[in-house]
């Protein structure tokens, strides 16, 4: 799930990215208030213990998009 408070006036990506490695972006359209998540596999993600995932925009944010949040699931095995 990803929402943000306020819809910005052009799309903003946001790479998601584990030990260096993009495994997916998150992506609001423009006026959208609910971003898309998108995986670069069409397998589960796997992290190890100590692992850090890192948001980060990609390119130029838009400046209007404001209050993003957004959770990440997942299961322990």
């Amino acid at each position: 799930v990803a929402v943000a408070g306020t819809a910005g006036s052009g799309s903003t990506t946001f790479n998601i990215d584990i030990a260096g490695t993009t495994v997916g972006t998150l992506t609001f359209a423009t006026n959208s208030t609910t971003g898309t998540f998108s995986g670069t596999s069409s397998s589960n993600i796997s992290l190890n213990a100590g692992q850090v995932i890192n948001v980060s925009v990609s390119g130029t944010p838009n400046s209007s998009l404001a209050n993003v949040s957004f959770t990440l699931e997942g299961t322990v095995s």
